[in-house]
């Protein structure tokens, strides 16, 4: 169908900032086991699709963070202060 687009679900970036990078990734480099479900239950999101590290290899820097829906990252952007792993980090808009 020319002019046709694919269009798949709809997902809602915020940026965090001040993370610690040893909150969020093994020595190794590969994302904690379980980090996505600990930052959903501390934080009360639903569901958090997919993060995205956004500073190399800094002690401490941002990560997009990509949410299914609209009231849960509206709710991390009010609330200005997240909590990632016991830590506080601080959200702004992507």
């Amino acid at each position: 169908m020319p002019g046709a687009k694919l269009q798949g679900e709809q997902w809602f970036p915020i940026k965090l900032n001040d993370v610690k990078r040893e909150s969020v990734f093994e020595t190794s480099g590969t994302q904690r086991k379980g980090f996505l479900s600990t930052l959903q239950e501390e934080n009360e999101v639903a569901e958090i699709k997919k993060i995205i590290w956004l500073n190399g290899k800094k002690r401490y820097g941002s990560m997009a963070v990509y949410l299914a829906t609209q009231a849960d990252a509206q709710a991390l952007l009010n609330r200005r202060v997240v909590q990632v792993r016991g830590e506080a980090a601080f959200s702004d808009m992507c």
